[in-house]
């Protein structure tokens, strides 16, 4: 019998990431529609093979097994209501699929958990980034036009990855509408110009959210519909604009 090797570690992470539902979305959800990326929403669109199908962010991967642990914690609680998938039309023709982590009944709160290093939590105290302020926005439109609830706040728990309980810090908000309606005008421009298929992708602009997109490699200068070489420079709302 083989010892147990780093590889065989890597694989069982991989597996177990593959079977995660989140995983095996193809579907534009909220944290996709966060990123400032145009052209990797068009490659989720048009249904482009990954060109990193087989990375992990393991970060994230660690933050779904803290999110298993805040289910469990709340589990019974009946303030809290938890792990909700809600899909509606935000447009003709168009569904957003998205799934609340967790929703406080007594202030009509929706909460996301993202779990955070040291660096990033002493940033995020002092300044919640826009891709995170629209992502929680859209929770906020998902779960009114659900019809289940009623939303008056928005937040995120940051939960320390290495830290003590103290260093937890929740920040919430009233929910702002209006960003969430510019984010779906976003997805409707974007399924408009994904008529015209593969061919439109060096028209949608990029932006520096590379970090562990699946369609980025390093270098890359041929045919976009292939893979992205990365953020070329240019501003992707005017890009996208031109294109409209």
């Amino acid at each position: 019998m083989n010892a147990v090797t780093a590889d065989m570690v890597r694989d069982l992470i991989v597996g177990q990431d593959r079977a995660r539902p989140r995983s095996r979305q193809r579907a534009i959800g909220p944290s996709d529609l966060s990123s400032p990326c145009n052209r990797k929403l068009m490659y989720q669109l048009l249904d482009v093979e990954p060109v990193r199908a087989d990375s992990v962010n393991l970060a994230a991967w660690v933050g779904t097994q803290m999110h298993s642990g805040m289910e469990a914690a709340l589990k019974g609680d009946d303030e809290w209501q938890t792990e909700v998938n809600v899909g509606v039309e935000v447009a003709k023709g168009i569904r957003l699929f998205g799934h609340l982590d967790a929703y406080h009944k007594p202030s009509f709160t929706i909460i996301d958990w993202k779990s955070v290093g040291p660096s990033a939590l002493q940033k995020y105290r002092r300044e919640t980034p826009i891709n995170y302020e629209t992502q929680i926005d859209l929770y906020g439109l998902l779960a009114v036009l659900s019809g289940k609830f009623r939303v008056d706040n928005v937040g995120i728990g940051y939960l320390p990855r290495n830290g003590d309980l103290s260093d937890i810090h929740v920040y919430t908000r009233p929910w702002n509408q209006d960003r969430a309606d510019a984010a779906i005008k976003r997805l409707v421009d974007l399924h408009a110009a994904s008529a015209a298929g593969p061919a439109v992708l060096p028209m949608i602009g990029t932006a520096p959210d590379c970090r562990f997109c699946k369609w980025h490699m390093h270098g890359h200068l041929g045919d976009p519909a292939q893979a992205c070489g990365g953020h070329d420079g240019r501003d992707p709302r005017q890009a996208q604009e031109a294109l409209l």
